[in-house]
């Protein structure tokens, strides 16, 4: 960290070793941090900070101590632009007490590598004066990981809904998921027709009970038959003969 002529952190002594643990603990943080007076200038950042902006900004020393953040938000071209913006308006409103806290999740790609990141702003005041924490948090692992798994999900609802076989999940005795074959053998023309439903709708009266037990056993971890023939009930009210597994 490095500290203004004149200031001091709070609780601690200008120059004092609470100040100098102050400086270790938030160059230690992997968060980049940085402390804004009310005008958006930056009075300090932490070592974070000051790193991936040096391997990240054409010039550096526009995110560095005495720049003002606002304008670098504000200045913001292609890519981002409208990120930064919303953020500058954020932070103005944080700073100006009108929020007391402010988050903004963005993308920050480079040339080589995909990232987002979470701004955040908080407040405080020292000495009568405002001041403003801006953090910047990579969630890229995470965002990385949710990509996945919608990729993951959507192949396995291509692979489900293109099945010949009518395919149903149920979830508490109701309907999870219906792909459409199943769907359009009950005599349905849209699988979300039958999302929620209880389970009973789409059985026969004589084979729902012994249907409901099958799924209990099931979930008791008890033996229950693996194949079995059963009644569907369409759509209309018709029973249709079915096998399921």
């Amino acid at each position: 960290m490095v500290r203004r002529a004149g200031e001091q952190w709070a609780g601690g002594r200008a120059g004092g070793d609470s100040e100098g643990l102050a400086r270790a603990t938030l160059d230690a943080l992997a968060e980049h941090v940085a402390v804004l007076d009310e005008r958006g200038t930056i009075l300090a950042v932490n070592r974070a900070w000051r790193e991936f902006a040096a391997a990240n900004s054409q010039s550096a020393r526009g995110l560095a101590e005495g720049a003002n953040y606002f304008s670098s938000c504000e200045n913001a071209r292609g890519e981002g632009a409208e990120d930064g913006a919303r953020f500058a308006e954020g932070l103005r409103a944080v700073i100006e007490g009108a929020l007391d806290e402010f988050t903004l999740e963005y993308p920050c790609h480079s040339p080589t590598e995909q990232r987002w990141f979470i701004a955040r702003v908080t407040r405080f005041v020292l000495g009568g004066a405002a001041r403003a924490v801006v953090t910047h948090v990579n969630i890229t692992k995470r965002k990385l990981a949710e990509q996945r798994l919608a990729r993951s999900e959507e192949w396995q609802s291509a692979i489900l809904g293109a099945s010949r076989d009518g395919i149903v999940v149920e979830d508490g005795e109701r309907v999870f998921y219906v792909n459409n074959s199943y769907a359009l053998l009950l005599g349905y023309s849209r699988p979300e027709e039958l999302s929620g439903a209880h389970v009973s709708l789409l059985v026969g009266p004589d084979d729902r009970e012994r249907m409901r037990e099958y799924g209990r056993r099931r979930l008791r971890g008890e033996p229950a038959p693996t194949s079995y023939e059963f009644k569907g009930r369409r759509r209309d009210g018709a029973l249709i003969d079915l096998e399921a597994s």
